[in-house]
């Protein structure tokens, strides 16, 4: 799924660069420094453990880096660690602290350059043409690298036990273009590269492994999924409805009164 219609490009770029994390951080940490040591300590560990289950060492980008917290935790934990972020006063940060930091996108990324492993984590739903970028990350992994990518799952929401866990309209803004499920992101991903996915959810938390001539994953498997987004978003944004739908299915009484209901309706 997609909102529509979007920011251009060029507004989208210059919304990310000056006004995202104002707009989304600002008056959550007193300092960078601060909010640098709160995410190095607490929000990093656990994609590190996840992608740590494929690859262990080598050369890793991730996109997006804010000011590079990722990129010092992989330094730490025996990878060659680089990132790029839109932003310039956190990717100047980055950079202030000795850390491999380039101030824009992937695009900035020279093409001959190349990767063991790419992370694009809370990125992925804010990019306007997906498929450029698919291909320019397919293009910078080295043969059985590896891609993890997370975001707003459909059918899994943001934080199980949060606000707006498993809620759609919870999580609508205008800093995320499309949203997923695992099987839509899978076919997205794997039929414009050749990544494949090894692992993944529905939170969506995702690894794929660039792999030769692998078949890529069939349109057929999606015809229902449209159907599956719409039942599970009803139930996560109308919860008391489908309580009560189901209580009245349980004592065999839903479907008079939804009869009653539409033969009132139709007068």
């Amino acid at each position: 799924m997609r909102q529509d219609p979007i920011l251009d490009s060029k507004s989208l770029e210059e919304f990310y660069a000056n006004d995202f994390r104002n707009l989304y951080w600002s008056d959550t940490f007193n300092s960078l420094e601060e909010e640098f040591n709160y995410r190095y300590n607490n929000q990093v560990h656990n994609i590190f453990d996840y992608t740590s289950d494929y690859i262990k060492k080598g050369r890793m980008l991730d996109c997006g880096c804010s000011f590079g917290y990722f990129v010092k935790y992989y330094n730490d934990h025996n990878f060659q660690a680089y990132g790029v972020e839109p932003d310039e006063q956190y990717s100047a940060y980055g950079r202030s602290i000795g850390l491999n930091v380039t101030t824009g996108d992937i695009e900035r990324i020279d093409d001959t350059d190349n990767f063991d492993l790419i992370l694009m984590n809370h990125v992925f739903e804010n990019i306007s043409d997906i498929l450029s970028h698919i291909k320019k990350v397919d293009m910078l992994l080295n043969q059985n690298g590896y891609l993890f990518i997370g975001c707003s799952g459909l059918l899994g929401g943001v934080g199980k036990n949060g606000k707006y866990a498993n809620r759609l309209l919870g999580t609508i803004n205008n800093a995320h273009i499309w949203y997923f499920t695992l099987s839509t992101l899978r076919y997205y991903v794997e039929n414009n590269s050749s990544l494949r996915l090894v692992s993944g959810d529905e939170t969506i938390d995702a690894m794929f492994k660039k792999i030769k001539d692998a078949p890529p994953f069939d349109l057929d498997n999606l015809k229902t999924e449209y159907k599956n987004i719409i039942k599970h978003q009803r139930k996560a944004e109308f919860p008391t409805f489908y309580l009560l739908k189901r209580t009245l299915q349980n004592i065999y009484l839903y479907e008079p009164i939804r009869k009653i209901y539409h033969a009132i309706k139709k007068g």
